[in-house]
């Protein structure tokens, strides 16, 4: 084939220096001749000037050889390496390329920007105001529990709310007899509510006759603080609240084993609530740290609240006392409306919680009933249900290291053991979906920053033997769930966990950096660690962690995430700035200004920069249009001798993967066809074309941006976009064609060509043969490129280790007719005009 198609000069061949010329015939003889002394001294200067002039000229013409011999030489590398991520870093594998994308897809889809437009902020989270209804919304306030007596007016409202659960009634048998009970749920579960209606029933019942009340419109249930010590709770500290009296105690969460009662204290308790006719709930976290006292005779676990009964209910409630003068076949007709309602998918993904918790339930009453009334708009009923994450989010840091205990304070919680599971809240809103071993990992790490920062002057320590998965799990609305992971591009079982809702990522990472500014040194901390993770599941995923972040406060994101890591020295910080810019840059509101940075850096003086910028672009998110990206990246790549070349060519591989491929082929078909001096956009185009064919769709495949190419990971990106798309196969073949025939792209593309034949012979069947046939019949012009085709074949069947099959080998090259190859179709092209 030849090497000058299209614009591809040979390449230029370094040859010996041209020999020094002969002197002069007579030069002696006029030398020593009389008279000629002057003549000789001027000859001698001319002589002189040529030899420097020749030896100035040698000179040149040796540098430009040795310039082009190491232009030479560095093209090849470059063509080498196209089959490799040029991102990565160090001994990554391969391999890390199809689970890095797949990272990011998942991470991606962790935080739905399609929630942007339902999350509003106000500085109040215990009421809202949409028209003239104002939800209350008091059950969502993450405030403090102090002890005294439950008002009448919250006990006569749980009568009238409150939906029983299947097994309350053996619950209300087993508080009735024992007189105490130690209930174990999750927080928010509804079991607050259950122990205040047991004690509620049971003591509206009359009391001993021989020990009446006091006073019998005084309370009949009372809070205990939750730093009472159960053990010094007696007859006689009991006897001022009277006889028939109910009493609620709810130990906080972060306690460990040390500090729950023992049963020996219990019983003491039920027998001094027995003298006085009294009852008794203790309320704790089911796990680790209550395993014995869930498994003792007083222990129960809080059966599940029906929450759909309870929506329903509540919504007819809030129907009928809103709408009092409706008949009832309007008020059945609201009902139903209310309830198709709630089950809308926008509703849903408003909400993003796949299980709502009852008092979840009783603020979505109120806002499906608000907007059935026509009181609430369609704008305000999403915004306050896309607010129900954002509360449980705010429940879970508020004040969470209040109770932090000193060196020297037994009895108190310590950092470490408090700090965990907000640590494993933050780990699951950046890992979620992934492995439950990454999370439970970078967790611990988490949670040994929060405790530092905390008690600096106190080395946290971590217990080895004492996580309790099922506590982690329950505190945090999460699940375990069977999941895939690639390991050498091959799919392995492994245990994931996940939120119990799309919106509690988001949430999670938005609270704790717009909330809780004293948190985000260690949680940053942690990110940049997280950075230098060998294992692209982890720095991908804290990447796009980060650029969330920025999305909420861009200034210190930018400042302390994203400016350091641009400019570093290793690749993988530089791609964690990169991948981060991107995921800021999917939000409308960040758009523009992270635009205008990328752009900065494509044109700055900084190659680290640079080369971060090209990445960036990669993404599809940098510019207005794809077009306004290539015109960026051929900056970049033809800059400093193409010093980016490669980075730039794999960005514009990415591009090609989207949405607007032809403008990517087209702008490569001209880079091939560039006449430049220094050939950079030549090659540029050429390493494109490369890439192009040794990319598998996997590696690269962005989902939301082409759901097209589903099903076509394992394939060439350049055949896949022939098969899966219209009109793609000229333009590809063209491509090639032109590669093929310049010398120093050929062996590249050559050998991606053999791994196609060898795929399609071995793994994808009769979809990639078709593709191929249609194809490679277009990539023969003349008898020298169907002997280019002929040599590759006969040597993939002559191969000892892995021969081609003759009948596949016979079935290829029954395709391959001369013609009408590129340069006939613009030969008939130019005819036509």
């Amino acid at each position: 084939m030849s090497d000058e198609a299209a614009g591809g000069a040979r390449e230029p061949a370094a040859g010996p220096s041209e020999p020094e010329p002969p002197a002069p015939k007579n030069a002696a003889k006029n030398a020593a001749e009389p008279g000629h002394g002057e003549q000789h001294k001027a000859n001698a200067k001319d002589a002189e000037a040529k030899d420097a002039k020749d030896a100035k000229d040698d000179g040149a013409d040796q540098e430009k050889r040795e310039r082009e011999l190491r232009e030479r030489e560095r093209a090849d590398s470059l063509f080498r390496e196209v089959g490799s991520d040029p991102r990565r870093e160090g001994d990554e594998d391969a391999a890390d390329a199809a689970a890095a994308a797949q990272a990011h897809r998942s991470a991606k889809a962790s935080f739905d920007i399609r929630r942007d437009q339902h999350n509003f902020h106000r500085p109040e989270f215990h009421a809202a105001h949409f028209g003239d209804i104002n939800l209350r919304l008091e059950s969502l306030r993450a405030t403090a529990v102090f002890s005294g007596p439950v008002p009448e007016e919250e006990l006569e409202r749980l009568r009238r709310v409150y939906q029983q659960p299947v097994g309350f009634d053996d619950l209300e048998q087993a508080l009735r007899t024992r007189r105490l009970l130690v209930l174990g749920a999750a927080p928010g579960s509804g079991r607050t509510c259950t122990a205040l209606v047991l004690l509620d029933r049971l003591t509206a019942t009359a009391p001993d006759p021989e020990n009446p009340r006091p006073d019998p419109s005084a309370p009949r249930v009372s809070r205990l603080d939750p730093r009472t010590v159960l053990s010094e709770l007696t007859a006689e500290s009991l006897q001022e609240r009277g006889t028939g009296h109910g009493f609620v105690l709810e130990i906080p969460e972060g306690n460990d084993e040390t500090l729950m009662p023992a049963e020996v204290h219990l019983d003491a308790l039920a027998a001094a609530l027995k003298t006085r006719n009294a009852y008794a709930v203790v309320i704790v976290a089911s796990g680790a740290a209550t395993t014995a006292l869930l498994s003792g005779r007083y222990g129960v676990l809080c059966p599940a609240a029906p929450t759909g009964e309870l929506l329903a209910s509540r919504l007819e409630e809030y129907l009928a006392s809103w709408s009092s003068d409706a008949g009832a076949d309007s008020r059945a007709d609201g009902l139903r409306r209310a309830t198709e309602l709630a089950h809308e998918p926008d509703v849903g993904t408003a909400l993003g919680l796949e299980e709502l918790r009852p008092a979840e339930a009783e603020t979505l009453a109120e806002l499906l009933a608000g907007h059935t009334l026509g009181r609430l708009s369609r704008d305000d009923l999403l915004a306050g249900c896309g607010d129900l994450a954002d509360r449980q989010a705010h429940a879970w840091f508020t004040g969470l290291d209040r109770e932090i205990g000193g060196e020297h304070s037994p009895g108190v919680p310590s950092a470490g053991a408090v700090m965990y599971p907000a640590a494993f809240r933050i780990a699951l809103s950046v890992f979620n979906g992934s492995t439950h071993g990454i999370v439970a990992e970078t967790a611990h790490a988490l949670a040994w920053e929060l405790a530092v920062t905390r008690e600096p002057e106190r080395a946290p320590a971590r217990a080895l033997f004492c996580d309790d998965q099922s506590v982690a799990l329950g505190l945090s609305r999460a699940v375990l769930d069977e999941g895939r992971v690639l390991v050498a591009d091959v799919p392995v079982p492994v245990r994931t966990v996940r939120f119990r809702g799309g919106a509690l990522p988001t949430a999670v990472l938005k609270e704790v950096w717009t909330r809780h500014h004293a948190a985000r040194a260690p949680v940053v901390r942690w990110l940049r660690s997280l950075a230098d993770d060998p294992r692209p599941q982890v720095r991908i995923r804290a990447a796009v962690a980060a650029g969330e972040l920025c999305v909420h406060d861009f200034e210190h994101g930018y400042e302390q995430l994203i400016r350091p890591m641009s400019t570093a020295s290793g690749a993988r910080r530089r791609m964690f700035a990169a991948t981060a810019l991107d995921q800021a840059a999917r939000h409308d509101s960040h758009r523009a200004g992270i635009r205008a940075l990328v752009r900065a850096w494509a044109g700055a003086d900084s190659s680290p920069l640079r080369w971060t910028a090209a990445v960036t672009l990669g993404y599809g998110h940098a510019t207005t249009t794809v077009g306004s990206a290539l015109d960026l990246l051929a900056r970049i790549a033809t800059r400093d001798d193409g010093e980016h070349l490669s980075v730039a060519s794999h960005s514009t591989v990415l591009l090609a993967a989207g949405s607007d491929d032809m403008t990517v082929l087209r702008r490569i078909a001209a880079w091939v066809q560039s006449r430049r001096r220094d050939r950079q956009d030549q090659n540029l185009g050429l390493l494109s074309v490369a890439r192009l064919a040794a990319t598998r769709v996997g590696d690269i495949w962005d989902d939301s941006a082409a759901p097209d190419l589903t099903g076509y990971q394992k394939w060439p990106l350049a055949l896949a976009l022939t098969v899966a798309r219209e009109g793609r196969t000229v333009p590809v073949a063209d491509l090639l064609w032109h590669a093929l025939r310049v010398l120093r792209s050929r062996e590249a593309v050559g050998a991606s060509l053999a791994v196609w034949i060898r795929q399609a012979a071995e793994e994808d069947g009769e979809e990639m043969s078709a593709g191929l046939e249609e194809l490679l019949p277009l990539l023969v012009d003349d008898g020298e490129d169907r002997e280019q085709l002929r040599w590759l074949i006969n040597r993939m069947v002559e191969d000892e280790d892995d021969p081609l099959p003759t009948e596949q080998a016979r079935r290829i090259w029954r395709t391959v007719e001369p013609g009408p190859g590129p340069a006939q179709r613009a030969h008939r092209e130019r005819e036509r005009v």
